[in-house]
């Protein structure tokens, strides 16, 4: 027989746990800020997908006879950006080829010749709302079941760039 019985109930910072516990709510997700979401073309991208932005401009210099140089005109050039991800697929426990996933990405994605609609936060708080796709690298990787890729593309800024077929 035991000497001493354990009280189930702790008093922890005025209050009577378990019988006091507050549930467990996650934190929602701010549609507005959610930059781990990428969709090209109506496509999903996996969420771990990494976007590298290259902004570049364009500088008319010209030196004149005393060495300083002028600035005739200073343009922006659009944004080069690029998608690399991986691309997981799991059936029941276990990983498997994600062939439909690859397949998906690129039929919607990389062979229409078209501008393609961008959905993510982070690039459509600075403006970038459409790309064109220049280029896609899907490559296997041996013994793995992981599909990595790259996908560069350019902005399209509607209104000021010509698409002729």
């Amino acid at each position: 027989m035991p000497l001493f019985i354990q009280n189930p109930n702790v008093n922890y910072a005025g209050k009577i746990l378990p019988r006091d516990k507050v549930a467990f709510e996650p934190i929602p997700v701010d549609p507005t800020n959610n930059p781990s979401l990428v969709t090209l073309g109506g496509v999903t991208l996996p969420n771990d997908t990494a976007i590298y932005l290259n902004g570049k401009k364009k500088l008319v210099m010209t030196p004149i006879l005393d060495g300083v140089v002028v600035y005739e005109r200073i343009l922006r050039e659009p944004y080069e950006i690029e998608f690399e991800g991986v691309i997981r697929t799991q059936e029941g426990n276990r990983q498997i080829f994600g062939q439909n996933e690859i397949d998906n990405i690129w039929s919607n994605v990389w062979l229409p010749n078209s501008v393609q609609k961008l959905v993510n936060t982070y690039l459509n708080k600075l403006g970038i709302m459409e790309v064109v796709i220049e280029s896609i690298t899907p490559y296997t990787v041996r013994g793995s079941t992981n599909i990595p890729f790259r996908i560069r593309a350019y902005e399209n800024v509607p209104g000021q760039s010509l698409i002729i077929d």
